[in-house]
């Protein structure tokens, strides 16, 4: 990852209870997204901003792929974005994601209120019944 001095901000991912530092990458690929294995599918997370900034809501776009690598099609995708331990108004709020291209679903939900500790809670149905990928990462305040 490229960073550009103060500006850069550092996020950190948990996946499936795995630990893993990374900084959210907005380039065009999915090499360096986040993945959760969740039954036989495969799900990865961009936000953009990229990182996600405290004070600016996000579009979060989700890859979901299948055992053989391939793109998992007409899934139905929402997610809700939460900071555990923290009682929030926004917590119960589930966005929908909506298919861009192959494999690839696409929302906007609400701000990121404060730094700390968050979670996108990816909920998925491909057809085989209803599935869950988390992401946990770290905002941090502006400077």
């Amino acid at each position: 990852m490229r960073g550009f001095g103060a500006a850069a901000r550092i996020a950190r991912i948990a996946t499936v209870g795995a630990l893993a530092a990374f900084a959210l990458s907005g380039c065009g690929g999915w090499s360096d997204a986040p993945r959760v294995q969740a039954g036989e599918h495969t799900v990865m997370l961009k936000t953009s901003p990229s990182p996600a900034e405290v004070g600016r809501a996000a579009t979060v776009s989700v890859a979901i792929r299948d055992a053989e690598d391939r793109s998992v099609r007409a899934c139905g995708v929402s997610y809700r974005q939460f900071m555990p331990g923290h009682e929030m108004s926004t917590d119960d709020v589930v966005i929908q994601l909506e298919e861009q291209r192959s494999g690839v679903y696409s929302g906007t939900g609400p701000e990121f209120s404060m730094g700390g500790d968050w979670r996108i809670e990816v909920s998925f149905d491909c057809g085989s019944g209803p599935q869950q990928a988390n992401f946990d990462f770290t905002l941090e305040w502006p400077e």
